[in-house]
């Protein structure tokens, strides 16, 4: 697989869970006894993801102090937005703290399954 980067859209409130997010954002809520972003960030070790940059908003330090630059030897950085950006306007400002020329957008808050690698292919086939 080309591509290693992936961009993490953590960056909302949260708020059909109420007061579950009142302090913790939702990706960082546990699942299994563990922050649910970790599930999402082992999936992307698995398949061939070596660095990521979690777009961040809403209650932003949180990440950075359960998370740290790098988990299970994957880098990570941050784009912290200072007011909501939208999607479009969260994955333009994580591309700026980035010198990747393509990353893989998912949502922090989303498991998923597909194998990334021919997610890769066909995009490349189809462009």
């Amino acid at each position: 697989m080309q591509t290693t980067t992936a961009i993490i859209l953590v960056g909302g409130r949260g708020t059909r869970l109420g007061s579950l997010t009142d302090s913790t954002p939702k990706p960082l809520l546990p699942v299994a006894g563990r922050p649910f972003l970790l599930h999402l960030l082992d999936y992307l070790i698995e398949q061939g993801i070596k660095s990521i940059i979690l777009s961040t908003g809403y209650l932003a330090s949180q990440f950075d102090s359960t998370l740290g630059n790098s988990y299970k030897g994957l880098s990570i950085s941050y784009a912290v937005e200072a007011c909501p950006l939208g999607t479009g306007g969260a994955i333009q400002n994580a591309f700026n703290h980035t010198d990747a020329a393509r990353a893989f957008i998912v949502n922090g808050d989303t498991l998923f399954q597909a194998d990334l690698g021919a997610v890769e292919t066909l995009h490349f086939k189809c462009n």
